[in-house]
């Protein structure tokens, strides 16, 4: 090859290098754009994601917190009703232990008071809803 195709090959060589050298800048600069607006984009997502997780987090522990009040608030009376039960009940036990001992009560006013503690808890048991056999 004479000297003059090898310096035209020399040139050609130089601006095949220089055109890939400016299109790989062009694109590294291009794909560094869409790099970050995807990143912006990803991130925009995961605050709304975060965000939407935040308020259905809020709406479920208020839920709860309702549910929890509205709970507290029928046991109290279950509860009330249940202390009410057990102090009849020791009070029974007294008169049955009295009744032993002495054999002189009444045992009709034992069966009034059994009947009005079962009404007591079938009432209790209707409205907790329990299935008992």
């Amino acid at each position: 090859m004479d000297q003059e195709t090898k310096k035209e090959f020399e040139e050609l060589t130089l601006i095949v290098r220089d055109s890939f050298g400016a299109l790989e800048e062009r694109m590294d600069g291009e794909f560094k754009a869409v790099r970050a607006e995807m990143d912006d984009g990803f991130k925009a997502v995961r605050a709304e994601m975060d965000d939407g997780f935040k308020a259905v987090r809020a709406e479920m522990d208020d839920g709860f917190k309702a549910v929890r009040a509205e709970m507290n608030t029928e046991f109290a009376s279950i509860r009330v009703e249940l202390s009410e039960i057990k102090v009849t009940i020791q009070g029974l036990e007294e008169r049955v232990e009295r009744l032993f001992k002495t054999e002189t009560e009444d045992v009709s006013a034992f069966y009034r008071d059994f009947t009005e503690l079962k009404r007591r808890v079938e009432k209790i048991e209707k409205f907790v809803q329990l299935q008992v056999a």
